[in-house]
């Protein structure tokens, strides 16, 4: 094995927004809500349930991957 990767999630809650100076903050606001929504989505539905349009097309590899584990299967 030459490399091992950690992955954490829902380690705590956000509790804080980190906001930019050249970024509208109404923008910042809104791509968190939508970010929470597509987490949500997936969630309850599964990965493949919401992809980019570019992942349908025949050079995406979104969906085939999704069922991989460390680009192998499970």
């Amino acid at each position: 094995m030459r490399s091992v990767g950690v992955r954490c999630a829902k380690v705590s809650q956000q509790r804080l927004i980190q906001f930019s100076l050249f970024e509208d903050p109404a923008l910042t606001l809104h791509k968190q809500q939508l970010a929470i929504t597509i987490d949500r989505i997936r969630k309850k539905y599964g990965y493949k349930a919401l992809v980019r349009a570019s992942s349908l097309t025949a050079g995406g590899t979104a969906i085939e991957r999704s069922g991989l584990v460390g680009g192998h299967h499970a």
